[in-house]
């Protein structure tokens, strides 16, 4: 009988010291389905509880696409008490609140200016913008007047490729371009340069009409641009 009581008292001493030696982990996540990581273990998402020994260093990475990754350290305490047995941390509680990562958000905006700063290098290069009709409209561009320089640099795009086509001449391009840069530009529905030549161009591709009646009607329209 003394020896089973001495067995017993000895495994309760045993599961006592284990359970002295482990800790409790309890970590959430404000943002829901973010992945959590001890030691680069995957554990769970939004919320996981665990056991660790109480010695044991140990690292929690948390991360969610759109927002920053987020790690912490956790060391134990190894202050002693009595100069013998290490003193360690109570169980831990970690709350993770994720900061929204705004350098991997790309607006529409930036996106369109991009493409039009593109275009504004291209008729530069093709000679058909002079250096300062382009520092122009790119200020006009990055400032204030982001939407009448995007107007301005789409109807200039079309009209180059007139320009290659060659349905229109450089001459041409220059003098409707002129309107333009200077503001005294209709970019309404009909009115625009490019609208009135796409008409022309559906006359052209009919048959119905002379090349010499073509050109007197692209005459018209460049003249009415003066």
């Amino acid at each position: 009988m003394k020896k089973i009581i001495l067995i017993l008292c000895v495994l309760l001493a045993a599961t006592i010291s284990l359970k002295a030696f482990k800790i409790n982990v309890s970590i959430t996540v404000l943002q829901p389905d973010a992945s959590i990581y001890v030691n680069n273990e995957y554990k769970g998402k939004s919320s996981c509880v665990f056991e660790l020994r109480k010695a044991q260093t140990f690292t929690i990475r948390v991360e969610k696409p759109g927002y920053k990754t987020e790690s912490r350290v956790y060391k134990y305490n190894a202050t002693t008490k009595s100069g013998a047995i290490p003193y360690f941390r109570d169980d831990i509680t970690s709350v993770f609140d994720l900061k929204k990562d705004q350098i991997d958000e790309i607006s529409p905006i930036k996106e369109n200016k991009s493409e039009d700063l593109l275009k504004l290098e291209t008729l530069k290069s093709d000679g058909l913008l002079t250096d300062i009709e382009a520092l122009y409209l790119k200020d006009g561009l990055l400032g204030d007047a982001h939407d009448q320089s995007t107007k301005a640099i789409a109807e200039l795009t079309k009209l180059r490729k007139a320009v290659n086509t060659g349905f229109i001449t450089k001459a041409d391009f220059i003098i409707i371009k002129n309107k333009i840069v200077k503001n005294q530009y209709d970019f309404s529905k009909g009115n625009a340069a490019t609208d009135k030549l796409e008409v022309l161009k559906i006359k052209q591709d009919s048959g119905n009409f002379s090349k010499d009646e073509i050109d007197l009607l692209k005459k018209d329209i460049i003249i009415s641009f003066r």
